[in-house]
């Protein structure tokens, strides 16, 4: 697997895990959401079997219109928060 992530900027801990295949060629992608808020975001632009797909962490503590939220990823799926533990994913 190839591996992108994101630190907190403002705390220690936490951050954003992004894991792709090592047979899909993967970049961050800038974007547009401003630094100045409580938001995490991790965008990942994947090239696999000539598709190219986003696929989009995001995580907001103190919630977040997801309407609003969809505005910028159209389309998209949504899933929820979950907390994998080490051996769920083969650490």
């Amino acid at each position: 697997m190839t591996f992108f992530y994101s630190h907190r900027q403002d705390r220690s801990g936490g951050g954003l895990l992004t894991g792709i295949p090592k047979t899909a060629a993967g970049r961050i992608m800038p974007t547009s959401f401003s630094d100045h808020t409580n938001l995490e975001i991790l965008a990942i632009e994947i090239h696999f079997n000539n598709h190219k797909f986003i696929i989009v962490n995001l995580y907001a503590p103190q919630g977040l219109d997801i309407q609003q939220a969809k505005s910028f990823f159209e389309p998209s799926h949504h899933f929820e928060e979950f907390q994998p533990s080490p051996s769920n994913v083969g650490f």
